[in-house]
This record gives C-alpha cells, sequence and structure tokens, in this order.
C-alpha cells in the first residue's frame, strides 16, 4: 500500500470527526434555543396569568360597587377595609394605591396576611376562589370626589352629586407569585 493511502485514510476519520463536533454544537445551540423559547413561555404565561387574576380582582370590586355600595356606605382616609376616602388632592397621599410599607394600602407581593386594607376577591361578593394564581387577587375601592362645574377641588362637595364614582384598583399575582398586575377603572353607579 501506497504512502498516499495511508495519509488518506487518517485525513478521512479527522475530517469525520471535525464535521461530527460541528454537527454536535449546532445540535446543542439548537436545544439551547429551545429551552430560551420555553422559558419565554412560561414567562409570558406567568405574567398572563397575574394579568387575569388582576382583572377578576378588579371586575369583583365593580360588582361590590354596583351592588353593594351606596353613598352612606363608610369610606375613611385611612383605607379602612379597602374602603377609601382620597386625602386632599394636593397631598402626597392623593394616590392611595401607591404602595409602600408606610402607606394605608400595603399589597405584601409574597403572603397576603401582610396586605393592610385591602379587599380580598370573593370576601364581599358571592365569586369562587380563583384556581391556579399563587393568591387570591386584593383590591381597593375609593369614592371619588366629584367636583361640580365651577366649584373648587378644595371646597368639597358645596352640594350633593347625582351620581357617585368610584375608583377601583385591583392587584393579581400570577401562578408562582412572582408576576403581579394592577389594574384600575373609574365606574360610576
Amino acid at each position: 500500500m501506497s504512502k498516499w493511502k495511508q495519509q488518506a485514510r487518517g485525513s478521512v476519520l479527522i475530517v469525520s470527526l471535525v464535521i461530527l463536533l460541528v454537527l454536535t454544537l449546532l445540535g446543542i445551540s439548537g436545544m439551547d434555543g429551545t429551552v430560551m423559547q420555553e422559558r419565554m413561555a412560561g414567562n409570558m404565561q406567568e405574567g398572563l396569568s397575574g394579568f387575569q387574576a388582576a382583572e377578576a380582582g378588579l371586575r369583583d370590586g365593580e360588582l361590590e360597587a354596583r351592588v353593594s355600595l351606596d353613598p352612606t356606605t363608610v369610606f375613611t382616609t385611612s383605607c379602612t377595609g379597602g374602603l377609601c376616602e382620597p386625602a386632599d388632592p394636593a397631598s402626597a397621599d392623593y394616590d392611595v394605591w401607591v404602595t409602600s410599607t408606610s402607606s394605608a394600602v400595603y399589597w405584601d407581593s409574597s403572603d397576603a396576611t401582610n396586605d393592610r386594607n385591602t379587599r380580598e376577591y370573593g370576601d364581599n361578593t358571592a365569586n369562587t376562589s380563583l384556581q391556579n394564581v399563587s393568591r387570591q387577587p386584593a383590591y381597593i375601592v375609593e369614592r371619588l370626589q366629584v367636583v361640580e362645574r365651577g366649584a373648587s377641588i378644595v371646597a368639597g362637595f358645596a352640594s350633593q352629586p347625582s351620581s357617585e364614582w368610584y375608583r377601583v384598583t385591583a392587584r393579581g399575582f400570577g401562578r408562582n407569585g412572582q408576576s403581579q398586575s394592577t389594574l384600575q377603572s373609574v365606574i360610576r353607579k
């Protein structure tokens, strides 16, 4: 056998190993892309679950505002029981739904027992608990000040408005609690 044929046999082995290595690297990179897409799909599902929970909480709060609340319902600036009377619009505490550990309303993302002055989904309506969420949505209801045309917002209610306006703010959590969604609506009764 000639020397050239022996060298050719060795080079075929090396070329085959290099091609096999390239195919292996392509397969691994394809698996990495698949794993990344699976994670993105899971995160999307988690976010949508939190959004849907917040929407259910919002609808629950709207139902309560339409059916159960009336002008005689007690709302306080300290948001007792999740029923909030907004403070002076010029104050820093006007947006009671913006939470911090020192604010009147507080949503704890990890533990519902730490929530302060919120209403839990279904507690005040006949709605049953949501499934596949890390915790039930919570909401607050604010009675909004209605300023008649020509009146001053600082003076408040000079005359009784003909209808009640409420702002419902709800927060929902996803399946594993990693996502939170906050939604608001204003309704007129």
